[in-house]
């Protein structure tokens, strides 16, 4: 009888082993955590910010975490492959944070390996969505929990989750101050009377950045200037007059001497009055984001102005002149 009860009572306990451990398989070990935030900086300079692991205080939900530890660079802090590991003391590599994945101005996949006791793989996406001259950082973290971690998924989750939201919170901060260190300085000034020969057009908004579209025009009134025994008068410039939906209505024009008279797509026109304006050294990647930070400038300080926003190009490119040495002057008339 008593042998019957024992049998019975280890039946039950199996019984109960079996049912619990099925119960564990049943529970998803995988969790994903998405949440966002809306930064004041145009969206290249977004992605650029997360691209670059010399950031990474900023963003990581795990570095504070670490004490006495030794941080370890790849060569390269920016871009796929781009690494940088931890240590400690003993030399022993406790984790280590990877950019696998890019998509320019878009999207930045890092993968997160930790070592220390149960090695685990996390993957965060960050998407950056343009919100006007503003950015949406999204980011999504992907992992696993371990077979009895499951047990505490949820509280995991949810340290995970506060974790994430003190690192947006300083993220946005950090983000905005080197923002604003990049930008140049927003000056007042007067450009003088000058008549001008302008090309107007309608172009792809995908083409504005490389400004592409801004050199040909140049060349054609140039070579209508040549021919009709004009002088140049100033730097080429891009008035940048309306965007409808996927298409931005452009006018490249430059600044001539004397009684002019237009032809074809070539008008003549005016220009003069005082200005804002900053002035930009280099790539033209970032004009686009030196004229919003102008614009931006303008509405929060209230100040009036009366026409759409043109670039001066005050160095354009040549065969002697590299990409550090181009100078462009972002203006805004009052």
């Amino acid at each position: 009888m008593k042998k019957n009860f024992l049998k019975n009572i280890v039946i039950i306990i199996l019984v109960v082993i079996a049912l619990v451990v099925f119960w564990i398989y049943t529970i998803d070990p995988s969790y994903t955590i998405i949440r966002q935030t809306e930064i004041n900086v145009p969206q290249r300079f977004a992605y650029q910010y997360l691209n670059d692991l010399k950031n990474r205080k900023n963003w990581s939900l795990w570095e504070s975490s670490y004490k006495n530890q030794i941080f370890v660079f790849s060569p390269q802090t920016k871009g796929v492959g781009a690494t940088y590991s931890w240590k400690n003391l003993e030399g022993e590599t406790n984790g280590e944070i990877t950019i696998t994945k890019n998509k320019i101005d878009e999207e930045v996949t890092l993968q997160y390996k930790k070592y220390d006791g149960i090695d685990q793989v996390v993957e965060l996406e960050w998407e950056i969505d343009p919100v006007g001259t503003k950015s949406l950082c999204v980011i999504e973290v992907h992992a696993k929990t371990t077979f009895f971690g499951r047990f505490r998924k949820s509280g995991v989750i949810r340290n995970i989750s506060e974790d994430i939201e003190k690192s947006m919170e300083i993220l946005a901060d950090s983000m905005q101050t080197a923002y604003l260190e990049e930008m140049p300085k927003v000056t007042e000034g007067f450009y003088g009377f000058r008549n001008v020969l302008s090309i107007t057009k309608t172009i792809a908004q995908k083409r504005v950045g490389s400004r592409d579209f801004v050199w040909p025009a140049i060349e054609q009134i140039q070579d209508y200037i040549n021919l009709m025994g004009y002088a140049q008068a100033g730097p080429p410039f891009t008035i940048f007059h309306s965007t409808y939906g996927n298409n931005t209505t452009v006018e490249v024009g430059v600044p001539v001497t004397g009684d002019i008279v237009g032809k074809g797509d070539i008008i003549p026109t005016l220009m003069m009055g005082e200005i804002f304006f900053v002035e930009v050294n280099g790539s033209y990647n970032q004009l686009d984001d030196a004229r919003y930070f102008l614009e931006d400038h303008i509405i929060k300080n209230k100040l009036k102005v009366c026409c759409d926003p043109f670039e001066e190009y005050i160095v354009m490119p040549s065969d002697s002149i590299t990409t550090a040495g181009l100078v462009t002057r972002i203006c805004i008339p009052k």
